[in-house]
């Protein structure tokens, strides 16, 4: 399944934000093998899923496979990714990124 979608704007190819806040959510249910409800916007991916630097690696080839927008691990900002929200937040910056 692609969750890709156009965006409000329209623009073709661009996952949307719902599409991406999803897709994390998704991953992160599915790595850590929790219950996507336990997954909210505010969770805390150290504190409460426990996700350290190896578990991120699994969640951004996840994410990556959902969507179709590279996450390498390496560009993950640690120190500013504390929450699902500031993850999707990442990721959909990254899919604006993506070239046309």
């Amino acid at each position: 399944m692609n969750a890709v979608q156009t965006t409000p704007a329209g623009t073709p190819g661009r996952p949307s934000r719902d599409a991406v806040v999803a897709a994390v959510r998704t991953a992160l249910a599915r790595t850590r093998n929790r219950p996507l409800d336990e997954i909210r916007l505010e969770t805390d991916l150290e504190a409460d899923l426990g996700l350290d630097s190896m578990a991120l690696i699994e969640v951004n080839i996840a994410i990556e496979e959902q969507l179709g927008v590279p996450v390498p691990a390496g560009e993950t900002p640690e120190l500013v990714v504390r929450t699902v929200a500031d993850l999707a937040a990442f990721v959909l910056e990254r899919a604006g990124a993506l070239p046309c």
